[in-house]
């Protein structure tokens, strides 16, 4: 089991992962993932190799961007990338993370002036 989650514990805004292997009985401790300037919108995915896929939204020099991390069982960060740009505006909701036949799938608003269309994306972390 894992849990991926924003905070501002100590006024830092920071994305955390934790791990359990009892099922939630106990959990490792939090370790964080994020480049700084996490705004939240977090979404996981377990894989079959026993490692996740994390996303979130960042806040970067040029605007807001949907950042992944492919993370180990221990919270080793395996990879991590930018994903997509978007909108940090509340109107460009939340990403969502599915497992599909052809590989992890995401799913993202893209919004342009009063216009929004979800976008969809197969992420290639390997």
């Amino acid at each position: 089991m894992a849990l991926a989650g924003h905070t501002e514990a100590g006024k830092e805004p920071k994305l955390v992962i934790a791990f359990s292997r009892d099922a939630g009985a106990s959990f490792s401790k939090p370790v964080r993932i994020d480049n700084g300037g996490t705004m939240g919108r977090v979404d996981i995915a377990i894989l079959e190799n026993e490692t996740t896929y994390v996303t979130w939204l960042e806040n970067g020099d040029q605007g807001a961007y949907i950042i992944g991390a492919h993370v180990d069982k221990d919270g080793e960060v395996l990879s991590k990338s930018t994903l997509v740009e978007t909108d940090a505006a509340r109107s460009s909701g939340f990403p969502v993370l599915e497992t599909t036949k052809d590989g992890l799938m995401l799913a993202w608003t893209h919004t342009l002036g009063n216009e929004s269309t979800v976008k969809t994306g197969i992420i290639d972390f390997e």
